[in-house]
């Protein structure tokens, strides 16, 4: 009888576990699917727009540079006023002073690569626990799939907005 017991006992105990456990998992199902969606979808895309926008920037101050040197060379040679205001935007735009796209690209590259690892361990730690063979998997599986939405995103964006910015016509 008391043999009985001790198993009824237990397995109420393992019953009310297992549905801690469920309660947990539905808890945390919200935020593992959005860090997932982090991992695999918003960041890389986000990193990729901000690395095509950036070179798009910097062709556009080349552009703007090479037009307010023109203007103001033209504007010291017929003795206008506006020379000075000219020079000074010049010199704030100094092409070689700018920092160049690809070292910005390497910069969020970089970014990508911990804000992918930090959310893999995360979510693969609420997920799953301690399990180090998951996480080794987990961490390679969305560099991978991150890495190549990311240089697709910044490829395209880098074509699209530099070809927006030769068609920009700064001449007036």
């Amino acid at each position: 009888m008391d043999v009985a017991k001790s198993m009824i006992g237990v397995s109420v105990y393992v019953n009310k576990i297992r549905q801690v456990n469920e309660r947990l998992k539905d808890l945390l199902s919200e935020d593992i699917s959005s860090m997932k969606g982090q991992i695999s979808f918003l960041t890389p895309i986000i990193a990729g727009i901000v690395v095509g926008i950036s070179s798009m920037i910097v062709s556009i101050l080349g552009k703007l540079t090479s037009v307010l040197a023109v203007q103001g060379s033209s504007a010291s040679l017929t003795g206008g006023s506006e020379v000075t205001n000219y020079a000074g935007l010049v010199d704030l735009f100094k092409i070689e002073n700018i920092v160049p796209s690809y070292y910005l690209q390497i910069v969020v590259g970089l970014y990508l690569v911990e804000i992918i690892i930090i959310l893999s361990i995360l979510s693969n730690g609420v997920e799953n626990g301690d399990d180090k063979i998951k996480e080794k998997n987990s961490i390679g599986s969305n560099l991978l799939k991150g890495g190549i939405l990311y240089l697709l995103v910044a490829g395209i964006t880098t074509i699209i907005f530099g070809f927006l910015a030769i068609s920009i016509n700064l001449t007036g």
